[in-house]
């Protein structure tokens, strides 16, 4: 079965999202084995965005393993439409990938040696969504591509 991991920096503090992820999470479970990993925020008065944001990246890539497909997600990465995202996961699936790890940045987004070891960049959007939406929007767009490749009436063209 696919391992999904979804990084991401900061924790989720609403109980309402993390009721809602459950939901999506249970759903995927047929399909897909959904991890959601959090990262310390790198907290201190004195660290510059870019020292953040440095800091965060290094806390990141001590966690992942060379074996994962890594999507980072990024307002600058490419955008797909929900079928060529189901399309992705599926090509990736059938090329014998077990594991994607997606990386959501905090704040300051990821240092360039995160995005160099992505073997894709995404975008969700043009527009800047705080990690805790990204991440419900990312698990959300998860459980439609399943329901895509599963031919599940979900989705609607």
């Amino acid at each position: 079965m696919l391992t999904v991991n979804i990084y991401s920096i900061g924790k989720i503090k609403s109980k309402a999202q993390r009721e809602l992820e459950a939901e999506y999470i249970k759903r995927l479970s047929a399909f897909l084995n959904l991890k959601l990993i959090e990262i310390p925020v790198a907290h201190s008065a004195s660290l510059s965005p870019k020292e953040r944001r440095a800091q965060e990246s290094q806390k990141f890539l001590a966690k992942i393993k060379p074996s994962q497909f890594l999507i980072v997600l990024d307002e600058n990465g490419i955008e797909l439409s929900s079928q060529k995202f189901a399309d992705k996961i599926s090509s990736l699936r059938e090329s014998g990938t077990d594991e994607i790890s997606f990386a959501i940045g905090g704040t300051d987004g990821w240092h360039q040696s995160v995005k160099d070891k992505a073997g894709l960049i995404l975008s969700l959007s043009r527009m800047t969504f705080p990690h805790q939406l990204t991440r419900l929007i990312l698990i959300e767009q998860l459980y439609r591509a399943a329901s895509i490749i599963l031919n599940k009436p979900y989705h609607r063209e």
